[in-house]
């Protein structure tokens, strides 16, 4: 059996919103840091950890349904978290019942500096399986989560970055 080979997404198709693109592409011709305060790239890791946030949820009502529960999302909470790339405005999605305990930025956490935020992009940039990112994820950050819940989470956020927009980075390099 012939393996068939898969070509590399254009960045056009990467970032399809025209706005965006030329922004990133400002920003990396001005040679100031990928990220900080206004980055592009900053704009991305703050879409990617709330994708990630809205993934973790969807897993958890469905276990929820599973358990015959009833529970149901229930808006976002509002918050600044402080990491490497400046500060992000997280929505944490809420449930019903209260109940949900999110795991990749935990209830009143305000910072992001435990280097996942660069991991998370450099995962998103780099193309990795979802069982690849469960072991990463369980190997630096202690956190043991189930290959259907990073699917739910890895799902959530290419929703959100337009079916993986933070492969930009790899689209400048090509």
């Amino acid at each position: 059996m012939k393996k068939r080979k898969t070509s590399s997404p254009s960045f056009e198709e990467l970032v399809p919103e025209e706005e965006l693109r030329e922004r990133m592409k400002a920003h990396l011709k001005s040679r100031a840091p990928l990220f900080g305060e206004g980055s592009v790239f900053s704009e991305l890791l703050q879409s990617a950890v709330n994708g990630m946030l809205n993934g973790e949820m969807g897993d958890f009502l469905a276990e929820e349904r599973a358990k015959e529960k009833a529970n149901k999302r229930n808006g976002y909470t509002s918050k600044a978290v402080r990491s490497v790339a400046g500060v992000l405005q997280i929505q944490t999605p809420r449930d019903r019942q209260g109940d949900f305990e999110p795991e990749v930025l935990a209830k009143r956490e305000r910072e992001l500096t435990s280097g996942m935020d660069e991991q998370i992009l450099a995962l998103y940039a780099q193309g990795n399986s979802v069982e690849d990112v469960r072991r990463l994820v369980s190997k630096i950050y202690g956190i043991s989560l189930s290959a259907g819940k990073i699917s739910a989470i890895t799902d959530g956020c290419c929703r959100r970055l337009s079916s993986g927009a933070a492969d930009c980075c790899t689209a400048f390099i090509r």
